[in-house]
């Protein structure tokens, strides 16, 4: 969905403004939303993979794993609330 009103935002805004509900989107912090988008690109992929694997076992979760923990560490270049995605996420990776 993040994905979908990152590309068709331009036209997405175009449409509401004819229809005068532009301020459901204007106030989209877009550098927040391509930032979102990124983190969570790897999700898909990881997901099919999981779902193909018949038996859940370590040979399938732990590259899966690993590609998320390595993936989501803190950059320096990360914004001030993804750098809190990623902390959350990384907190919730390592409880389980």
């Amino acid at each position: 969905m993040f994905a979908s009103i990152s590309q068709s935002r331009d036209a997405l805004f175009r449409e509401l403004k004819i229809r005068k509900k532009e301020h459901l989107i204007a106030r989209l912090d877009v550098d927040l939303l391509n930032e979102v988008v990124t983190f969570l690109s790897v999700f898909p992929t990881l997901f099919d993979m999981l779902e193909y694997a018949n038996v859940a076992t370590l040979q399938n979760a732990l590259p899966v794993f690993y590609t998320l923990y390595e993936g989501r560490q803190l950059q320096a270049s990360d914004s001030e609330k993804v750098a809190l995605m990623k902390r959350e996420f990384l907190k919730v990776l390592n409880d389980r």
